[in-house]
């Protein structure tokens, strides 16, 4: 009886103790991925339905084992990069994360080679012969200094777009520049005289679009700054603002257009949230709708 009793208190502890590292485990993990449907949220802090559909996810795959590199690798397989908080080191983001080093390192090297050349332009001004070379150099609008100079100067500004464009977010625009944009959702949104009363300007505008039925994540969104002294907003829809690869609105015929004006700023609609929806029944290369938004979410 004793030997059962210790057998079991041995196998309540390693429970508990393992229960507590993946606990941990688990909290490190949600705080480092990011909610595909907010704004600059963690998994940890985003009550979006997608979010909680993540959350329970990384809960499986730690009961079966999987460590945080797997969890971290399959969601950056399924949603891309952008779903890492911290962007993984990889050819497309090398000069992201090394270029300032490499931009300073040359910077310094060149601000010793201009030292360096001044010292011995200053020795070789005590020869005649040399005195007479320096303004003939000086004279000359390329000459070494000016050269030298001219290099210091560009550097920095021929670094600095370099960086952007190495960036995530400035390769998703040129990458969004050249995509295929169709099909493309043009919406007029009014906002009703009585629900304009009840915006403060501190608000924000998420419109997008989802399957009139099954899977309610977005086929696209877009986010507005809400203008207290505006009545009506033009905004545009289209594939390549979708947040999961191949789930875009091609994939659907029949869809729903929301707008929701919120001051929380989450995907998540909240008690006090302003909206209004229209209907696409059959999706084509171009639709051009109109929202009115003229009702107050009540958690009904």
């Amino acid at each position: 009886m004793k030997i059962k009793l210790n057998v079991f208190f041995c196998l309540l502890f390693l429970s508990v103790s393992s229960y507590g590292n993946n606990s941990d485990e688990y909290n490190e993990i949600i705080q480092n991925l990011r909610c595909l449907v907010c704004q600059n949220q963690s998994l940890a802090e985003s009550d979006a339905s997608l979010a909680k559909d993540l959350r329970q996810k990384v809960v499986e795959m730690l009961s079966q084992g999987k460590d945080k590199n797997d969890i971290y690798e399959y969601m950056r397989e399924r949603y891309s990069d952008y779903v890492l908080y911290e962007p993984p080191k990889n050819l497309s983001t090398y000069f992201l994360w090394y270029g300032p080093f490499l931009v300073l390192f040359l910077a310094l090297g060149f601000a010793f080679i201009k030292v360096k050349n001044s010292k011995l332009k200053n020795i070789n001004k005590k020869k005649n012969f040399m005195d007479n070379l320096q303004k003939s150099k000086d004279s000359s609008l390329f000459s070494n200094n000016k050269i030298i100079l001219i290099i210091l100067l560009l550097l920095p500004l021929i670094s600095i777009p370099v960086y952007l464009f190495s960036s995530d977010y400035a390769s998703y625009k040129i990458k969004y520049f050249f995509a295929d944009k169709e099909p493309i959702v043009n919406v007029k949104i009014q906002i009703d005289d009585q629900i304009t009363e009840l915006i403060s300007g501190e608000e924000v505008m998420f419109v997008y679009a989802r399957k009139k039925s099954g899977m309610k994540a977005p086929l696209a969104i877009n986010i507005v700054k809400v203008d207290i002294l505006k009545d009506t907003y033009f905004v545009r829809l289209d594939k390549t603002m979708n947040m999961i690869d191949g789930f875009d609105l091609s994939s659907a015929k029949e869809v729903e257009v929301i707008a929701r004006i919120t001051k929380y700023q989450t995907a998540q609609v909240q008690k006090g949230d302003l909206l209004g929806a229209s209907i696409i029944d059959n999706m084509l290369n171009k639709n051009n709708i109109s929202i009115k938004i003229n009702r107050v979410f009540n958690n009904e």
